[in-house]
């Protein structure tokens, strides 16, 4: 939470380079709004990830974000289960 946990967050990811955002799809009626889309850092020529963005306003308020998530387009990485066999089970005899 805050600015500095967020800024925390992202550092180093590519160091230096300016994170830009492209809005692949958007709409808003009355009190909420989203927006989807495609990131990538500084001169990369390919997208590196996705995200979503969805907003809330009070009636005659400001635009607010209430929820926010990205992530790279990248193959999910194997997770391994501690003391999980692996392999085929044994046949049945």
């Amino acid at each position: 939470r805050g600015r500095p946990a967020i800024q925390a967050a992202y550092e180093g990811q590519v160091e230096g380079s300016p994170l830009q955002l492209r809005a692949l799809a958007f709409a808003a009626a009355d009190t909420v709004g989203h927006i989807i889309g495609a990131y990538r850092f500084g001169d990369a020529s390919r997208d590196m990830g996705k995200f979503t963005l969805t907003l809330h306003r009070a009636p005659g308020g400001s635009w607010q974000i209430f929820s926010d998530m990205d992530n790279l387009n990248a193959p999910p990485q194997q997770r391994s289960v501690p003391d999980t066999p692996t392999g085929n089970p044994p046949a049945e005899q």
